[in-house]
């Protein structure tokens, strides 16, 4: 009797936590990823503790604890794997454990929340807990960062305006935890805007369907880095040694006539709908005759590589897959509903932050089902 029931369990609790027992590998060669919403924290809610203005940044410690930072707020809400508020800490000013305009979330592998204030230009640090362990100075403006047992991938950026057009010159930095500097792992530039005036306004126009360059880390702390122009793909060490290059063959999509408007129709609600300004888009945003291979990246938890392609099918993304070691597995499906550029693949699930400064915002997590 002993044998049958430790059978039973050995079955129950291996098809129950099917997602981390496997790789995904056949879920991604059947061509589909389906998934379960477990919860939803914020959007139309009268719960204090669960309403959310901005919440740009989010994390998953390793007791699938979920961490929002809500930038409107400059609050840190905290809640366990169920979605049931546990705290919050953190608020607007200049004391310690407060921020003027928090905008970036990480968690070490010790379980400590680093927030980067952007007009203080340090890290606030707190412990697991959200009590207040120190600021960090860094003279520099984090547009990404990820956190590893190696220490923190930081990307910086300089804007370099040539005539009309604008460079974006980005780096990839290694940091230890106390933000001492260890590597410059990777550096690209990237053609991101075109300057004008329309009358004695000054104008700038983010160029659209640009080629970019993604990154991201996998859990042996590798840097992964994609290249849309080529579909090139990169692997370095945290030591900064290319450890590989790979290519993928795929087709691009055509951009339509119906998109060009819709973002020329966005720049004139956002910059004045006026004749000057209209002749002024009308001749300086160019379109590329093709979309880039793709336009988001994300890596899962057993260090397969995501890249979201500007392909659509009704509501879903169109996917292509690369085990870590850089073979193609397959293109696949998933809602496209289910997926944003900061959504997290851990234990399973994936964590998803939706909304920007103009509207309410939400947090779903979503399971991993077969």
């Amino acid at each position: 009797m002993k044998h049958i029931l430790f059978i039973f369990l050995f079955v129950t609790l291996n098809f129950s936590d099917y997602s981390r027992n496997n790789s995904l590998l056949n879920e991604y060669k059947k061509g589909r990823l389906k998934t379960k919403l477990i919860y939803s924290i914020g959007g139309n809610t009268n719960n204090p503790d669960d309403m959310l203005i901005w919440p740009n940044s989010i994390g998953v410690d390793q007791e699938e604890n979920l961490f929002i930072l809500d930038s409107k707020e400059s609050v840190i809400k905290k809640y366990n794997k169920n979605g049931k508020f546990i705290g919050r800490f953190g608020r607007k000013g200049r004391g310690p454990g407060e921020f003027l305009s928090s905008n970036k979330l990480g968690i070490a592998p010790n379980g400590n929340i680093y927030i980067y204030d952007t007009m203080s230009f340090q890290f606030c640090v707190f412990d697991n807990n959200g009590k207040f362990i120190k600021n960090i100075k860094f003279n520099d403006i984090v547009w990404k960062m990820r956190f590893s047992k190696s220490g923190i991938y930081i990307e910086t950026q300089r804007i370099i305006r040539k005539g009309k057009i604008g460079t974006n010159n980005v780096a990839v930095m290694l940091y230890n935890y106390d933000l001492k500097k260890k590597k410059t792992i990777v550096k690209y530039k990237l053609k991101s805007w075109v300057y004008g005036k329309v009358g004695k306004s000054k104008m700038a126009l983010h160029l659209p369907f640009k080629d970019n360059v993604y990154w991201d880390i996998t859990n042996s702390s590798d840097l992964i880095v994609a290249y849309t122009n080529g579909y090139k793909i990169e692997v370095y060490s945290p030591e900064g040694k290319l450890k590989r290059t790979f290519f993928h063959k795929a087709r691009k999509r055509k951009i339509s006539e119906r998109e060009k408007e819709k973002i020329r129709n966005n720049y004139l609600n956002e910059q004045g709908n006026s004749s000057a300004v209209r002749n002024f888009i009308n001749s300086n945003l160019k379109f590329p005759v093709y979309a880039p291979y793709f336009k988001m990246m994300h890596i899962d938890e057993y260090d397969n590589l995501l890249l979201t392609t500007y392909n659509k099918m009704q509501n879903d993304y169109l996917i292509d897959v690369f085990n870590k070691e850089g073979n193609f597995i397959n293109r696949i499906k998933i809602k496209a509903d289910v997926l944003t550029e900061n959504s997290i693949f851990k234990y399973g699930n994936i964590y998803s932050n939706y909304g920007d400064s103009n509207t309410f915002g939400e947090v779903r997590k979503y399971r991993i089902i077969d």
